[in-house]
Parts: structure tokens; C-alpha cells; sequence
């Protein structure tokens, strides 16, 4: 197997220097997002030596409810936009196991998000014949139902391992899957997480 290093760039084009510091490093792979760079990020990023390059469909608007049906043509215009720069693979969303990403307006569980994933990813395999879409990696760790002050509803209501378990058939239907894992410094980056905390 072989790694490819890279970021998941802020929420602005990247500024020159900003692409001087990714070429130093010998990065070569970015993960843009859709929705919120322009189309030119990509070629920015490619002329300076990445050549792995994804996008997250970034929709904030799936927190207050919304159907593939909207996603797909509240995002379509965006997402022929990376393609016809080149960009042909997208993570459909983020942590969907969370309230802010969706979880209780869009979907209530496992099961609701692994059918509107596949009815998602249907759709914008009808109108982008030969799209890559990833299954969106999830907040890693066991359910937090501590009250998120942004939502007022739980952070975390479904747990990543019990999630997953759910979206089997999503899973099969991604051409890829996302994975999230979390560490505060060097040591926890090289430990192993039997615990199943999401941190490690």
C-alpha cells in the first residue's frame, strides 16, 4: 500500500505562500471543498505537484433537513464546476453521525443515512456518469449524548462503530471511504485505540 501525504485545506482559495509552504513539504494530496472553493483551487494545487486531489460536498444547509432530491441540485452547479476542472472524486458530506452534520433533521439513524446516501450517490451518478463518491468518514468514538450548544440536541447520538454497522450497503455503494481519527500529540498519533475512543 502506498501513502500519499497531504491536508485538507482551510475554508479559503489557498494564497501563495500557502502554496510555496505545500510544495516544500512534498505534499501531494489535497482534499478541496465543494461549495465553498472556487474551481481554481484545483489547478493551484496541481501546479504545485498534487496530483491526488478529492473534494468534500460541504452543505450546511443539511442540518436544517433536506432530501438527496435538494442536496443534489442544491450542489449540482458546484460540483460540474470541479469536474470540468479536472476534479472527479467527492466525499458526500462529514460525520453524518453528528448533530451538526445532519443527524436528526436530515436523518434519525444509521439506517435513514445509508438509504439517503445511496439515493444521494444514484442521482449524481445519473447526471455524472464516471463521478467517484466516498462515504463520508464519521466522528470516531462511542455516542456522545452530551447536549451540543449549537444544535441544542445531542453531539454525538449513534456511536461510529454502531453507525457504520448500519450503512453496510452505503458502504458497498462508495467507491471509497472516508476515515477520521483524532490525536491531541505524537504519542497518541502512534498509539492504537483497542478502546475504540476515536483518539489514537
Amino acid at each position: 500500500m502506498n501513502s500519499k501525504y497531504g491536508i485538507l485545506t482551510g475554508p479559503s482559495d489557498p494564497a501563495p505562500q500557502e502554496l510555496d509552504l505545500f510544495r516544500s513539504l512534498g505534499l501531494s494530496a489535497v482534499k478541496l471543498l465543494c461549495g465553498v472553493h472556487s474551481p481554481k483551487a484545483i489547478e493551484s494545487f496541481r501546479n504545485v505537484g498534487a496530483y491526488v486531489l478529492q473534494a468534500r460536498i460541504v452543505y450546511p444547509e443539511i442540518n436544517n433537513g433536506r432530501s438527496p432530491a435538494q442536496f443534489v441540485a442544491e450542489r449540482r452547479n458546484q460540483i460540474d464546476a470541479f469536474i470540468k476542472a479536472g476534479l472527479g472524486e467527492f466525499e458526500l458530506l462529514n460525520e453524518p453521525n453528528t448533530t451538526r452534520e445532519g443527524f436528526g433533521k436530515s436523518w434519525n439513524s444509521g439506517d435513514e443515512f445509508n438509504r439517503w446516501f445511496i439515493e444521494a450517490s444514484n442521482r449524481l451518478r445519473d447526471i455524472f456518469p464516471g463521478i467517484r463518491l466516498g462515504f463520508p468518514g464519521l466522528s470516531p468514538g462511542s455516542a456522545n449524548l452530551n447536549i451540543d450548544p449549537i444544535t441544542g440536541r445531542a453531539y454525538r447520538p449513534v456511536g461510529d462503530v454502531e453507525f457504520l454497522d448500519a450503512c453496510n450497503d452505503a458502504v458497498l455503494n462508495a467507491n471509497y471511504l472516508g476515515v477520521h481519527a483524532y490525536w491531541n500529540n505524537v504519542d497518541e498519533m502512534r498509539d492504537f485505540d483497542p478502546a475504540g475512543t476515536g483518539i489514537g
